[in-house]
């Protein structure tokens, strides 16, 4: 039987049954098995992923913790997929970023907060010449659960350096800009992808280095077309975020 991925990358710190066990999440997520379904067996899961029989049982054993599946001994044995997680192992929804603040955040806690020289490709995406100086901020949002995103704020001084530290302890930017310096933001510009929690990052939202993450870079853009503010957030994979969009787009 053919390998399908190889897990065994020297460089990635994520323990290989995390990493199994992801895979298999996202296939019974992505409704490649139903309900009832069984998973390939444990042998096949070896040879499919090049792993041993315990980095697969491991994995397998994570997913039934999580409700996802069931283990079944015997001569009719296997693994199947079972209606869901329990209440105690489901992820949380956090709704859209921009209500939890209003909702659910129980504390905002200021880590760095400081003036300092723009790196390159910070000042090419805030439209500002290299070198020139910036307002610097990094927050880490909880919630009764525990943490739930790390941000870091970078601002041109012309606006970030009005920003009192005790703002940025109550509320998300967007609000601090508009409210209280009124900045006229027009536009959001979102861009999303997955990646992995390095050591630092991982102590700070009580999670497993390498363990997934969900990174937005977002861009606040005003009423002339000029980035404001770019914040980079790091969103714990403890937790979904929930968005809605116009009916018209694609899927």
């Amino acid at each position: 039987m053919m390998v399908l991925e190889t897990l065994d990358r020297p460089n990635d710190p994520t323990p290989l049954y995390y990493r199994l066990a992801s895979i298999l999440r996202g296939a019974i997520e992505a409704r490649e098995y139903r309900v009832g379904d069984s998973l390939p067996s444990e042998r096949e899961l070896e040879e499919l992923y090049g792993v041993s029989r315990i980095t697969v049982r491991h994995a397998l054993e994570m997913l039934a913790r999580e409700g996802l599946v069931r283990r079944d001994r015997g001569r009719h044995g296997g693994t199947f997929v079972e209606d869901g997680p329990t209440p105690e192992t489901k992820r949380k929804r956090i709704g859209s970023l921009d209500r939890v603040v209003g909702r659910q955040v129980s504390g905002i806690d200021i880590l760095t907060f400081d003036t300092r020289t723009c790196d390159r490709e910070t000042a090419r995406v805030l439209e500002i010449p290299p070198n020139d100086s910036i307002r610097y901020a990094e927050r880490l949002i909880s919630t009764a659960d525990g943490p739930v995103a790390y941000l870091r704020n970078f601002l041109p001084l012309r606006i970030g350096k009005g920003i009192k530290r005790k703002e940025l302890e109550a509320t998300f930017l967007r609000d601090v800009l508009v409210k209280h310096h009124g900045v006229p933001i027009d536009k959001v510009q979102d861009e999303v992808e997955a990646q992995l929690a390095e050591s630092r990052i991982a102590k700070l939202l009580k999670i497993r280095p390498g363990s997934p993450l969900l990174r937005i870079e977002r861009l606040f853009i005003d009423v002339s077309g000029t980035p404001v503010s770019l914040t980079i957030l790091l969103i714990s994979s403890k937790y979904r975020m929930v968005a809605k969009f116009p009916g018209e787009m694609v899927g």
